[in-house]
């Protein structure tokens, strides 16, 4: 082989292994940049994530996310529009710190979700957005919708323009 062939070969190797390193790495941001944008139901509008964390172990994961409420559903909300089935008007009757009794029923919930705030971000924790989420639990005129028997929910709270997902589970 002359050395023309052995500088084009040693070329494509290294653009080999460097699109080994590469291709996961851009993956990884995909994935981190997709997530939080993934989490929400269809019909929850928001405009822009204000703070989101995730954390996985081998079988249980951890998310805490805060989202900015678009205008529109905002306005709407405010004005008496309300989310389809599935959603609850807040507060949830609470039994203890863990859990709630589900009308109309009375059926006892475990709320593992709330367990999600000790995965926050800093920068939720920065501009209070975790105790924002715990007022938010308890005033009226919210929305909440649990997921997974409890171990994510949702919280639209129209008055302060925000939306919090947390995953516990």
């Amino acid at each position: 082989m002359d050395k023309g062939g052995a500088k084009r070969g040693g070329r494509w190797l290294a653009v080999f292994f460097a699109s080994l390193l590469v291709l996961p790495l851009g993956f990884c941001g995909y994935v981190k940049w997709r997530e939080p944008r993934s989490m929400l139901p269809a019909e929850v509008q928001w405009s822009e994530v204000l703070a989101f964390n995730s954390t996985f172990g081998l079988r249980e994961g951890c998310s805490f996310g805060v989202y900015r409420l678009s205008d529109n559903a905002r306005f709407a909300l405010l004005r008496g529009g309300k989310l389809p089935g599935g959603w609850r008007p807040s507060p949830l009757a609470l039994i203890d710190d863990r859990h709630a009794a589900l009308a109309p029923l009375g059926r006892q919930i475990t709320l593992h979700a709330d367990s999600a705030v000790t995965c926050a971000s800093d920068t939720a924790r920065r501009f209070r957005l975790v105790e924002g989420y715990e007022d938010a639990m308890r005033e009226k005129g919210n929305w909440v919708r649990i997921i997974n028997g409890g171990e994510a929910l949702v919280l639209v709270a129209p008055r302060r323009g925000l939306i919090w997902y947390l995953n516990f589970g």
